[in-house]
């Protein structure tokens, strides 16, 4: 069973050469919208990342526990935007072969531009919709952050990527709660990000306890089922989105961006009884792995 402590595991499982510590967010220093800006250049080269939340560190830890108790070779990114979760796996595990898809042709092509200079040639970007990418049997490890709250159909989505999955593969996928809790500053501050999540947000359908049935139903068994973004990360957020969306201001944020990303390591350093974020990390039937419980 896969449980999620505070221990990483750096390499480690059948046939890895994993370990090399790869930086989280290298790929930003590419960013068109970075590259022309001499203050966010120096902004990267301090800090290393513009990221400021918790959802990372989750991903990170169950990765290296996934490397060390099961392994894996044959890697999903379903939605991978801009490439920072490939890029991050595939230098910190480059015997790994990563496919990584994505909707829109412009993120593609962002990932397909930068990745020479990453040096990651073990990704393979591709454009296509979650919702006709079936492949049956291919991949030990499949992972979605944060893309399922955009789809009606995300039923169908789960069950193409499980399908996908080997059997004893495993999926993780995190994604907000449809059961969100905001602190009182977001009346002041989150309109705008909220009329948006009303419009964009169309599949924030599922809560941890039927994530894990749907996956369950799929013939999977939970492996691991958490909350995430707890208190301090709900502050972070609600902090972040007042500086660049409600006053517009990145001198602000650049500011607030120490305390922020200290509040996002807070909050994945302790466990959560409620949160926005729910994580499923579920196996493929043919796996001898065992039940978690829900958190």
């Amino acid at each position: 069973m896969v449980t999620d402590n505070d221990g990483p595991a750096d390499g480690g499982g059948p046939g890895w050469t994993g370990g090399n510590m790869a930086r989280w967010g290298e790929s930003q220093i590419h960013d068109p919208e970075i590259r022309g800006n001499r203050l966010a250049r120096a902004f990267l080269r301090v800090f290393g990342t513009v990221d400021t939340g918790s959802s990372r560190f989750c991903f990170m830890r169950v990765v290296r526990q996934i490397v060390e108790e099961i392994g894996f070779r044959c890697v999903l990114d379903a939605g991978c935007g801009k490439g920072k979760y490939s890029f991050w796996l595939a230098r910190e595990y480059p015997d790994a072969e990563i496919s990584a898809f994505d909707l829109s042709e412009e993120k593609i092509a962002f990932c397909k531009a930068v990745q020479p200079q990453v040096g990651t040639p073990n990704i393979t970007f591709f454009v296509r919709d979650v919702l006709s990418h079936r492949t049956e049997g291919v991949y030990d490890f499949i992972f979605s952050n944060h893309v399922l709250e955009h789809i009606a159909e995300n039923r169908l989505a789960v069950a193409n990527l499980v399908s996908s999955l080997r059997e004893g593969g495993v999926i993780y996928i995190a994604m907000p709660t449809a059961e969100q809790k905001r602190l009182p500053l977001a009346k002041w501050f989150l309109g705008s990000y909220e009329e948006w999540e009303r419009a964009e947000h169309v599949g924030q359908v599922f809560t941890l306890v039927s994530l894990c049935s749907e996956l369950e139903s799929l013939g999977c068994t939970i492996l691991l089922a958490k909350h995430t973004s707890g208190f301090w990360d709900e502050l972070r957020f609600e902090l972040q989105e007042m500086a660049l969306s409600y006053f517009r201001s990145r001198v602000l944020f650049a500011l607030l961006y120490p305390m922020l990303r200290l509040f996002g390591i807070m909050d994945a350093s302790v466990e959560h009884s409620r949160g926005n974020v729910i994580v499923v990390l579920a196996a493929k039937a043919g796996s001898d792995s065992r039940n978690a419980s829900t958190g």
